[in-house]
């Protein structure tokens, strides 16, 4: 069973080898990127075929603008931890462990 960490960036801290950043500010929030910003969450990954696979699923549901529906903001659109946590329990995950099986 996949447990991912996530957590708000923190510029002080060092930052691990296998993570993926999700912007969490603006219009792209959502988005995933390989370089940390300050205004991201961070989402540990086992290895880096994980790490991969990771990017490729967030890149593909913030493209089609499936994260929309859950920015929240009056002036600058924001995407919330706990919106991201619950997302990754429902949706991301058991279609994460679906992709896994059938490429096993």
């Amino acid at each position: 069973m996949l447990n991912f960490k996530v957590c708000t960036y923190n510029t002080e801290k060092e930052i691990p080898e296998n993570s993926v950043f999700i912007l969490s500010r603006g219009r792209n929030a959502g988005k995933p990127l390989f370089e940390p910003c300050p205004n991201c969450f961070i989402l540990y990954c086992r290895n880096e075929i994980e790490k991969e696979d990771l990017y490729w699923m967030f890149y593909t549901l913030w493209e089609n603008g499936f994260f929309h529906p859950y920015l929240c903001g009056s002036m600058i659109d924001m995407l919330r931890l706990t919106d991201l946590k619950l997302l990754l329990r429902q949706r991301i995950k058991p279609n994460f462990e679906k992709m896994n099986k059938t490429s096993n």
